[in-house]
């Protein structure tokens, strides 16, 4: 994914960056369904200098860049997107998903919007059952 961004994205770029992190800490402090509840719940504002793009796909994107920037998770930045989505008022959906096999467990989880995939090649997907879809508050 190559970047084209103008100086407001750029700008959000750190803001999402940094909310990754704290995201980061945040899943490791609080059971996810409490935690999805605070990042979707209807009067949720955000607090971003740069303002966000109101395309999913371009603010799928750009939350990418920034948690691939800082080597978060895919539930990481899941909720990063489901919570600035939900904050525009798309109704996104939190979708987990689980392959297991005699030896391994793959987890993954992704967000949906309209029933489609944001940000996700179908691949990524591939071989998981959906074991939940969380939309929040």
């Amino acid at each position: 994914m190559r970047l084209r961004a103008d100086a407001g994205e750029i700008l959000l770029l750190g803001e999402l960056a940094l909310a990754s992190i704290a995201l980061e800490v945040a899943t490791r402090l609080a059971p996810l369904d409490r935690l999805i509840a605070t990042l979707s719940g209807p009067t949720r504002r955000l607090a971003f200098f740069a303002p966000l793009p109101s395309d999913p796909e371009r603010l799928a994107e750009l939350v990418a860049l920034a948690t691939r920037a800082t080597r978060r998770s895919c539930l990481v930045r899941s909720l990063l997107l489901l919570w600035v989505l939900r904050a525009q008022g798309h109704p996104a959906l939190l979708r987990l998903g689980v392959a297991t096999t005699t030896t391994s467990l793959r987890a993954h989880s992704w967000v949906e919007l309209e029933g489609r995939a944001l940000g996700e090649a179908s691949a990524t997907r591939d071989g998981l059952t959906v074991v939940a879809g969380l939309r929040g508050a």
